[in-house]
């Protein structure tokens, strides 16, 4: 650090969370989170630069091409650019990678970390309420308590698998009530698809990320 040489630690969720990682050192931090590429990123990184108006209409097929592609796979940059069976192959062994840290960081039970993660996909751009999720759970045999998912809820986040957000409503108790929550890379949704519906669900997983 004296000598001006740039230092950059790594390492697995499965040992430490992002979170924790100010407390171990002491709060002697600087925490810049590093998203997936957004769509204009995304178009960039593949040749894409639109320039004016003009430029857009002339390249409106290519650009409506690049957007559905980044729609169903996202945005990580390793798999821009390779084909679609490497893309999801790739978003497979993401996913696996996220649930195996956090499962062994806390000793979770992985099938109900995962049942969780497939209702949240299903409940894309739906309000919902943990309590609703673990009545869900519940009533197809799995053993799982409110706090349980509550705290399931907040590991994946900080795994930043993720985002929630909640309605604005001046009781602090009912604002965190009900939540809407999306992936942080649209790519994952592509792995749950399950109906004809699914464009406007990943459309609006985008558009969530386009924005936070």
């Amino acid at each position: 650090v004296d000598q001006k040489f740039r230092t950059i630690i790594t390492g697995s969720n499965s040992k430490l969370l992002s979170k924790e990682i100010a407390s171990k050192l002491g709060a002697r931090t600087h925490g810049i989170t590093i998203l997936p590429l957004s769509f204009k990123e995304y178009a960039e990184f593949n040749g894409m630069v639109i320039k004016d108006d003009v430029e857009f209409i002339t390249k409106k097929s290519e650009l409506q091409r690049q957007f559905e592609a980044f729609e169903k796979f996202g945005g990580f940059p390793e798999i821009a650019k390779e084909d679609n069976l490497a893309k999801t192959t790739a978003l497979k062994t993401y996913l696996n990678l996220i649930v195996s840290d956090v499962v062994k960081r806390y000793q979770l039970n992985e099938q109900n970390v995962l049942l969780l993660i497939k209702k949240i996909r299903e409940n894309i751009g739906n309000e919902f309420s943990i309590k609703s999720i673990r009545d869900d759970l519940q009533s197809i045999g799995f053993t799982i308590g409110e706090r349980q998912v509550y705290e399931y809820f907040a590991l994946i986040e900080q795994a930043f698998l993720v985002e929630s957000i909640q309605q604005y409503k001046k009781s602090f108790s009912k604002r965190h009530l009900f939540r809407k929550t999306y992936f942080i890379d649209s790519g994952f949704a592509t792995l749950y698809d399950t109906t004809s519906e699914d464009f406007g669900i990943k459309l609006e997983n985008t558009i969530f990320l386009e924005i936070i």
